[in-house]
């Protein structure tokens, strides 16, 4: 079905409409979980439509949510690098697009995992930038209100041998509250209250916040929430076994 998708749409893309249909087909494919499809249609409009803001973040968001799909880091690093350049390009096309900074905010966070402690530190602000900045175009966005939660969440965790490194760089190093990330959590799930990767976080923070209850309900919740991705499977198996634990 892509592929004839795919010639359809690439034998005219001319027209403001087919444009605008090429993209609302792709928003439906990542709504339903088809990544690869997804992935697929946006890679063939960026040869077509390359300097299009629209479709260059779109394919941003696409490389990352290919990354998650699988648990291999090389193969996560890989999508998430390309997912860093093309939010960067987005940005170079249209710096006050609201979503060019949401999945830049998030693939340059994703990219902590595989880059030295000093450098993802470094990238901490930056970060908490283009969300902020993201919220500003759109303070209805769940996602960009989970992404500042997980920043809160992340500084607050920070280890000893972080916090040393993060104030070396910084006249004043990141801070931030459990109750702070509460309040971002929270007003994601007010947003959409079927976000599966947001209600395991309000699970795991309550656990950190010694609420059991709390922890409890939203582990269980997301566990019987409807996943679209293999991503938001693994993530109901472990908040069904983090349940179990409370």
């Amino acid at each position: 079905a892509s592929n004839s998708a795919i010639v359809y749409f690439f034998s005219d893309l001319g027209t403001k409409e087919t444009m605008a249909e090429l993209l609302a087909q792709a928003d439906a494919l990542q709504a339903e979980g088809k990544i690869q499809e997804t992935y697929d249609l946006l890679a063939e409009a960026l040869n077509v439509r390359g300097k299009d803001v629209e479709v260059v973040w779109r394919f941003a968001r696409a490389c990352y949510q290919q990354a998650e799909e699988k648990e291999d880091k090389k193969w996560k690093e890989e999508y998430i690098t390309k997912g860093v350049e093309q939010a960067k390009k987005a940005l170079e096309l249209d710096a006050s697009n609201g979503k060019a900074h949401k999945w830049m905010g998030i693939c340059l966070s994703k990219m902590g995992d595989f880059i030295p402690t000093k450098e993802k530190i470094g990238n901490a602000f930056t970060i908490k930038d283009h969300w902020t900045k993201a919220l500003e175009t759109d303070p209805t966005d769940a996602t960009v209100n989970h992404c500042l939660g997980a920043w809160c969440w992340n500084v607050t965790n920070v280890g000893w041998i972080e916090r040393k490194a993060a104030a070396m760089l910084f006249a004043t190093p990141p801070e931030s509250t459990y109750e702070e990330a509460e309040k971002y959590y929270l007003k994601a799930a007010e947003l959409d209250p079927t976000f599966v990767d947001n209600a395991f976080a309000l699970g795991e923070l309550y656990v950190a916040m010694k609420r059991k209850e709390d922890a409890k309900k939203w582990f269980t919740t997301c566990s019987e929430m409807n996943a679209t991705s293999e991503k938001e499977r693994r993530m109901q198996r472990d908040a069904k076994t983090q349940a179990g634990k409370l």
